[in-house]
């Protein structure tokens, strides 16, 4: 959440100040120039790519391949720990 933020509002707050300077800015501020405006213009598809990643692990970790990657085997995820 805070990246979200420093690249969508900060980053071009602050670059604003050094539009008026003629020199070149290094390639690295460029790049997180360019991914601020790259989320600014794809929120959207960005949490719908999130949300259906998420949606995905959750039911790949109810199949038997995914309680074996998680977990180790499928006996071992049937155990219930005591959170403390």
């Amino acid at each position: 959440m805070i990246l979200v933020v420093m690249l969508t509002y900060v980053i071009p707050n602050y670059m604003e100040m050094f539009d008026g300077y003629d020199f070149e800015m290094p390639a690295l501020t460029l790049a997180i120039m360019h991914m601020g405006d790259f989320v600014k213009n794809h929120a959207i598809l960005l949490v719908a790519i999130i949300v259906a990643i998420v949606i995905g692990i959750k039911s790949w970790k109810k199949t038997e391949s995914g309680q074996e990657f998680f977990f180790g085997t499928r006996e071992r995820s049937k155990i219930r720990y005591l959170r403390i």
